[in-house]
């Protein structure tokens, strides 16, 4: 029931970055998300600040997945 409820909140925010996605289901209350999340996010380099510099492959800067800065 719990990876269902993951599912559904990564699902529902496609463009949401692997930290506001964590901070919404750890929010939630939601336990074991990790690996979802990880399975959800595998470009996640932490670099969602921006302060990296343009990714090497895509060229965005900060988050590949919403393709903003992120706090």
């Amino acid at each position: 029931m719990v990876n269902n409820k993951v599912t559904q909140i990564i699902a529902a925010n496609p463009k949401a970055c692997y930290r506001t996605l964590y901070n919404m289901l750890d929010s939630a209350g939601l336990a074991d998300y990790e690996p979802l999340l990880a399975a959800a996010r595998p470009n996640c380099g932490y670099s969602c600040d921006g302060d990296d510099g343009p990714d090497p492959d895509t060229g965005i800067t900060g988050c590949p997945v919403s393709g903003r800065c992120e706090p």
